[in-house]
């Protein structure tokens, strides 16, 4: 039986790739605000370039518990502080934009083994897609992007093998060793070559591939500093409890924020309707799709950390859905009327995004950082002698060893699984929630200098104490010396 339907009129191609890639820049340039974990990396990468070795062992906190240091984001550090280095704050914001913009293309790319035409249908997928992946990316770069580089890109890889066409397993090899070196996502990767491999095996089709190609590249991802330490500590990450911690929470389903990924949530499970109501899930029944994007589906709702895991699976294998029930696609462009009334507007949006360049600077401002009371620390703290140990609240501690190491240790910073045992991580962060027992981190290991919100109750407990007192203060943070003041 042949559709009787009109074809789908495809779009000039510079015209779909460049409101596609426009609109998507305007959704992630509007807001640069420094992502809390660069500053640790940063002064990661700063540490390798003045010592040309990575550090044997924590450095950067005076309750880090973890010895031998084992950093799964150790190359994320040394890339980053080699860009911010050499070329400022501007080539970390265009990293950013650089690697969003190529997972977008690559989820297109790939959605093309599906679907040929650029029409109007396939665009607003497309930008469904970038506005979903909007909240990973809207803070400046952090080593998460990686991931969903490397997660796109073998997933173009596997719809090729998928397609018939011959797939060595040496790209997936070298990526893989890559991705190891750069972030701890790796394990999504062989998780994903795992779940197309049951699913083909489910659907009694050649798995073989996809098994084989996971082996090779689990074995590449121990090319790195640390050999098969690295999984070890990668797995303590995975494992750890995360109290306090927003990305991990579970996503609020009852109101409109990451109202991008609700969208696409919504019509994925509107696309698996329609195909069981028409008939054509019996006909296309694929075990991949049903494993690959339920369970990210699943990851996504009880995490906020996975909603980019699941659009960028989504983009491609839900897209399959879509085509399964739309018109067939022509080769036939849109009038060119269309062109002539889109291009003069993309060339005003462009402009605009050219416009302002304070877009395309890292945005470190308060209340996000207490940008005046770091100032005040590093013009006040001895310049020599022992490093003075600094009790800092979680969203903190890294932008103050940024700037501060090596005069100031942290208690805490933003690589709490990495080199935090849980007591350290409860005890710090009872103090500055003023719990019942908030002084045990003063009793056990007792600060040298201290840096908090503003929270008058915990203040005044600080001072009643006698054993600290308040040096600085402005509308956002305090600082207080122990009551014998820092050595000079």
């Amino acid at each position: 039986m042949t559709d009787s339907r009109p074809p789908a009129r495809s779009l000039p191609l510079w015209l779909y790739y460049g409101v596609l890639l426009l609109v998507a820049s305007a959704f992630v340039l509007h807001d640069n605000s420094a992502d809390r974990d660069l500053w640790h990396r940063l002064a990661l990468g700063q540490y390798v370039f003045q010592n040309g070795a990575l550090p044997s062992h924590d450095v950067f906190s005076y309750l880090s518990e973890s010895t031998p240091l084992h950093d799964h984001e150790w190359g994320c550090g040394v890339l980053f502080y080699t860009l911010y280095h050499f070329l400022g704050d501007w080539s970390l914001v265009a990293l950013k934009l650089a690697a969003y913009l190529a997972v977008i293309v690559l989820i297109d790319v790939t959605a093309r083994f599906y679907y040929k035409a650029m029409d109007l249908l396939s665009l607003s997928w497309m930008l469904l897609v970038a506005l979903a992946l909007v909240p990973v990316y809207v803070s400046t770069v952090r080593c998460l992007v990686f991931t969903n580089l490397f997660l796109a890109l073998w997933l173009y890889w596997l719809a090729r093998l998928q397609a018939g066409y011959k797939m060595p397993a040496w790209p997936f090899v070298l990526t893989a060793v890559l991705w190891a070196n750069l972030h701890g996502g790796f394990p999504a990767g062989l998780g994903l070559l795992a779940l197309y491999g049951l699913g083909e095996k489910l659907n009694r089709r050649p798995w073989e591939p996809f098994f084989r190609i996971g082996f090779f590249a689990a074995v590449a991802t121990l090319f790195n500093p640390y050999t098969y330490q690295l999984w070890l500590s990668t797995a303590k990450a995975v494992a750890s409890p995360r109290l306090h911690i927003y990305e991990w929470a579970a996503t609020p389903l009852g109101d409109f924020s990451y109202f991008g990924f609700k969208l696409l949530a919504l019509a994925t499970i509107l696309v698996v309707i329609l195909l069981l109501v028409t008939g054509r899930a019996r006909a296309n029944w694929d075990w991949v799709a049903i494993l690959v994007v339920g369970l990210p589906l699943i990851l996504a709702v009880r995490h906020l950390r996975h909603l980019a895991l699941f659009s960028i699976i989504a983009g491609v294998i839900v897209y399959r859905g879509v085509c399964l029930l739309r018109r067939p696609a022509s080769a036939a462009p849109t009038r060119h009327y269309l062109a002539v009334i889109v291009l003069p507007l993309l060339i005003i949006f462009g402009g605009f995004l050219l416009k302002n360049g304070d877009q395309y600077r890292l945005r470190v401002t308060e209340p996000d950082y207490p940008v005046r009371a770091v100032a005040f620390l590093e013009q006040n703290l001895p310049a020599t002698g022992p490093a003075q140990k600094l009790l800092v609240p979680f969203n903190w501690g890294s932008y103050a060893s940024w700037q501060l190491f090596p005069r100031a240790l942290v208690s805490l910073d933003g690589r709490y699984e990495l080199v935090y045992s849980q007591q350290t991580y409860r005890a710090v962060t009872d103090f500055f929630y003023n719990a019942p027992d908030w002084d045990t981190t003063l009793r056990q290991n007792p600060p040298d200098v201290i840096l908090l919100p503003r929270r008058p109750e915990l203040e005044t407990r600080l001072l009643d104490s006698q054993h600290y007192r308040r040096v600085y203060s402005d509308d956002l943070a305090a600082v207080f010396y122990k009551t014998e003041p820092p050595a000079r």
